[in-house]
């Protein structure tokens, strides 16, 4: 066991021939919640040396504390990855989720070529619009325009980047962008609603559309298909001739905005989370969102078609630091 105090024995900047015995380290992380162990699995810490080396399942406390023992005393580096339900074997998963570097027996924890590639995530992705392309062919534009939401900029000179598609930092291969609209968010009857799984191109623009294509309740019968020049994530929901549930027993059309004149503020909050990339993904309408929520807008009010700004939440993207001790 690693001594207390004694941090040359636990290797010093984590160099050197790997030294077996085992060694507590102490985790400590911000943003960072117990997962669902049927439905997202758990946490596991692996130790870097000459190789790779489980330290070790793990649930962190309300307060993000844990330990874990590590079998190389003097490891170079730590990674957290996420272990999907079934997942058993002795190998990290794809979904690496944090990692860093030891120096001086501690390390800090992020998300840099751990979830995202070489950069950190974009903190001014642009904008989003309320619009509905599945009806405006047969009702003319506006139609029912309050009832869909879709990641674009109407006017691209009002963005940072003078473009009118989403801007976001590429992911690894274990990751995906999912978008949501949520009601009564941050309440204790919230309903998250998915408009579908996405990622950005090379040039971290987002030009194609999303796995739901203009959505379940958009009233087309192909709708993950149909209207193929819609080349941006989003979803209407106007009508149900699916016959499906609709989430919380919400009525459709939906009316995602507000009304200042008649003091009736809207209920529905954007977010665009950071999601494990599973190769069976969720059941449609079953979905649940992940702990990574780095973007998020109340829709407020608007005329339709008006831009409104995506707004970074850095307090929603998980951090941590490893100590030997």
């Amino acid at each position: 066991m690693c001594a207390l105090g004694l941090s040359i024995s636990c290797g010093e900047g984590g160099t050197g021939p790997a030294q077996r015995g085992d060694v507590e380290i102490a985790l400590a992380f911000t943003g960072l919640r117990p997962l669902d162990p049927a439905r997202e699995g758990s946490y596991q810490a692996w130790v870097l040396s000459s190789d790779t080396t489980s330290a070790g399942r793990f649930v962190p406390t309300r307060d993000g504390l844990a330990t874990v023992v590590s079998p190389i005393r003097n490891p170079s580096r730590l990674m957290i990855t996420v272990e999907l339900p079934g997942d058993s074997d002795d190998r990290p998963s794809v979904h690496e989720l944090l990692a860093g570097e030891f120096i001086g027996g501690s390390a800090t924890l992020g998300i840099v070529r751990s979830v995202t590639g070489v950069s950190e995530l974009e903190t001014d992705p642009g904008h989003h619009a309320l619009f509905t392309p599945s009806n405006n062919p047969e009702l003319s534009f506006p139609s029912l325009e309050d009832a869909g939401l879709w990641v674009f900029a109407p006017v691209p000179s009002s963005t940072k980047h003078n473009n009118s598609r989403l801007k976001l930092s590429p992911l690894r291969a274990g990751w995906i962008y999912e978008g949501w609209i949520v009601h009564d968010y941050a309440t204790a009857t919230e309903c998250w609603i998915s408009y579908g799984k996405f990622l950005p191109d090379g040039f971290r623009d987002v030009n194609t559309r999303d796995d739901t294509g203009l959505g379940p309740f958009s009233g087309q019968e192909d709708f993950v298909n149909a209207d193929p020049s819609t080349d941006m994530p989003g979803d209407d929901w106007v009508s149900n001739i699916h016959d499906l549930p609709v989430p919380c027993g919400l009525a459709l059309p939906f009316d995602l905005n507000g009304n200042a004149e008649r003091g009736v503020p809207s209920r529905w909050t954007h977010v665009i989370t950071i999601e494990p990339r599973a190769n069976k993904g969720e059941a449609l309408l079953s979905e649940r969102p992940f702990l990574m929520q780095p973007y998020r807008n109340p829709l407020g009010q608007g005329p339709p078609n008006e831009g409104r700004v995506i707004e970074y939440h850095p307090e929603f993207v998980p951090t941590g630091t490893a100590t030997i001790r």
